[in-house]
């Protein structure tokens, strides 16, 4: 794994980030809970051309929805230093999941989880690939 990014902006304290098999986690780590789970994905049908947030995003809950959140959070001056790094921490971590196609799409196969592939000899699901054989490979 190479050496964590050193992160300060806007008189924020530092923290490390990491890239992981798993994305983009800040020191200490991302709890993925039940609550904070959906945050991370939206699932627009393949088929589709526009996103319905209505139908892919009820409740607000969904990673364009939480992006939006946290970057007001940034935005607002009467936001406390803590909110601001923790705003700042999970849009760092939440570009990341946007830029993994599987957290974007819904084709029926649970985010590629049910889909079956070999990537360099090695048989694992689509999200495998994507989340760590291809940084694996290129490692």
């Amino acid at each position: 794994m190479r050496p964590p990014l050193r992160v300060r902006a806007g008189g924020l304290e530092r923290f490390k980030i990491h890239i992981t098999h798993t994305g983009y986690a800040w020191n200490g780590g991302l709890r993925v809970s039940l609550q904070t789970g959906p945050w991370h994905y939206i699932d627009i049908p393949l088929a589709e051309s526009q996103i319905d947030l209505a139908r892919e995003c009820a409740n607000g809950d969904c990673v364009i929805t939480k992006t939006e959140q946290f970057l007001a959070v940034l935005k607002d001056p009467k936001a406390d230093k803590d909110a601001k790094a923790q705003a700042l921490k999970f849009v760092i971590h939440f570009v990341g999941d946007l830029h993994q196609p599987l957290h974007d799409e819904d084709n029926g196969d649970k985010d590629g989880n049910t889909r079956q592939v070999i990537f360099d000899g090695h048989p694992d699901d689509l999200h495998w690939v994507w989340d760590t054989g291809l940084l694996e490979h290129i490692n």
